[in-house]
């Protein structure tokens, strides 16, 4: 079939052309073997007919050679037709009957077939079943070739063994008379007890409608079993089509463990994974304009103040004017790290590092920022051995965490940094003594743009990306990063590296 052609066929189409053309197969393949066995049958049905065609002929040969007439070949006849379960007829060459194993009431061998089986024959010399003129068991033939006078036949039969040697010996002795019986007709294997294999009348027009029969229902079991496969996959299709046309609400009923059911299972789980990523993905476009919106409208709103006159360009408004660029650059440079890191291409340059003077160097750098918001920040040193790490994205994730903490301090409240080695980790913690977090909320605080409390501004919550970053950084250094929290007491961040992983010096 062409590609054209067969790309047209629906499934339905191709599955029943596939049942239809097993079934012809297995059919096919039925007859041929049926065929095969019919013929050997027939084949050995043939030679056993042959067989006993032979010694009939042989026997009523015999009895030919033997007796003048075929007067009291009744018994011998019936004898045989008992043995070998044949009908067995005699008649004269002109038709008239002489013997039969089973007659008709009416008498007569009305039932008898046009051909004869063949012709017994004791004059004939060349006659192979006549042991009268075999010149082996003759003692006399004449000159006409055959015995001029009833003469006494005397023949030894040796029976020798497998091993060569002589089992048995018997003396058989006939009289072979010099006018043996007339020729007669021999009819053998005719009527009801004819052991010949024919086929019934009517069998080729059975055989058709089996094979009608056999096709029909291999369609019918195709068109019905189908249903099981093409209906979950003609709702995939229609799903996958919806889903096409931006509906990613799609689903389809996953029923059942088999290997439809479990796709049905994995088309739902992939419309779960892209109604999930494309509310992210809204989300996110959202977040990203609004926290851009804020300080582009502050900075906007006073270059239009300063063009007006309403507001003169003092050190006062430049200042102002200036955090705002510094904030949208932040905002900026952190979208860009989270994207770099999404696509794999965030790249760290890992030297030997000590983390306690890294922690150092951090909370020197935010001490005025926790002066300034009443928070004590402190650290805590320990021996810890120097690891291969980057050292700026490192210390951007102390400062994330030191910024967040000091945030969410309330005045009088204190943040305390510490480093510590354990079980071949090396890690830093930061503790704070704040309003602590929500169990609820602890899930999704590395989510992107998240903050615990949806009522708090750019001022008071961040951008909603610190934690995120934190994340993604620590995850390029191969090490993890758990939080732990308690309302009312505070809340921790551990990071830590394994040391093999960071690549202990």
């Amino acid at each position: 079939m062409p590609a054209s052609v067969r790309s047209r066929l629906s499934l339905r189409v191709r599955l029943l052309l596939l049942s239809l053309s097993v079934a012809v197969i297995a059919v096919v393949a039925t007859a041929w073997v049926t065929n095969q066995a019919t013929s050997d049958r027939f084949r050995d049905v043939i030679e056993e007919q042959e067989l006993i065609e032979e010694i009939v002929l042989d026997e009523m040969t015999f009895y030919a050679a033997t007796h003048t007439t075929w007067r009291g070949s009744e018994a011998l006849l019936a004898s045989l037709a008992f043995e070998f379960d044949e009908r067995i007829a005699l008649t004269t060459p002109s038709g008239a009957l002489i013997a039969d194993s089973e007659p008709l009431d009416g008498g007569g061998p009305v039932d008898l077939p046009k051909s004869a089986t063949a012709l017994i024959d004791a004059t004939n010399p060349l006659n192979e079943f006549n042991p009268c003129f075999d010149p082996f068991a003759a003692e006399f033939i004449g000159e006409s070739g055959r015995p001029t006078d009833d003469e006494l036949i005397t023949i030894e039969v040796v029976e020798v063994d497998e091993f060569g040697e002589v089992s048995s010996e018997t003396i058989e002795e006939f009289t072979c008379v010099a006018s043996p019986a007339e020729p007669a007709l021999l009819f053998l294997g005719f009527g009801e007890t004819s052991s010949g294999l024919n086929l019934p009348s009517g069998t080729s027009l059975r055989i058709i409608v089996a094979v009608i029969v056999v096709l029909a229902a291999a369609g019918v079991v195709t068109v019905l079993g189908g249903r099981r496969i093409l209906n979950p996959i003609a709702e995939l299709t229609g799903a996958a089509e919806r889903m096409e046309q931006g509906r990613l609400t799609a689903r389809v009923s996953a029923t059942g463990g088999d290997e439809i059911g479990q796709l049905a299972q994995a088309f739902n789980s992939m419309a779960d994974a892209l109604e999930r990523s494309d509310r992210e993905r809204r989300m996110l476009t959202s977040d990203i304009a609004h926290e851009l919106r804020t300080p582009l409208s502050n900075i906007r709103g006073y270059l239009e103040a300063i063009q007006d006159g309403v507001v003169e360009a003092s050190p006062d408004v430049i200042a102002a004017v200036h955090e705002e660029a510094l904030l949208l650059q932040q905002l900026v440079d952190d979208l860009q790290v989270l994207a770099l890191a999404d696509a794999g291409e965030l790249r760290l340059h890992r030297e030997p590092t000590d983390l306690a003077a890294l922690i150092e160097q951090a909370v020197t750098s935010h001490q005025a920022k926790a002066e300034a918001s009443g928070v004590r920040l402190t650290a805590v040193s320990a021996a810890v051995p120097s690891v291969s790490l980057d050292p700026v994205r490192v210390r951007q994730v102390i400062g994330n965490l030191i910024d967040n903490a000091i945030r969410y301090t309330p005045r009088g409240g204190s943040v305390t940094v510490t480093v510590f080695a354990v079980d071949g980790h090396v890690g830093v913690s930061v503790a704070d003594t704040g309003e602590g977090i929500a169990p609820d909320h602890l899930p999704h605080l590395f989510d992107r743009f998240y903050r615990p409390d949806s009522s708090r501004s750019r001022a008071t919550g961040g951008s909603g990306l610190g934690l995120a970053i934190v994340q993604q950084l620590v995850t390029a250094h191969g090490g993890e990063v758990a939080i732990e929290s308690t309302l009312g007491a505070g809340t921790t961040v551990i990071v830590t590296f394994a040391r093999d992983a960071a690549g202990l010096q």
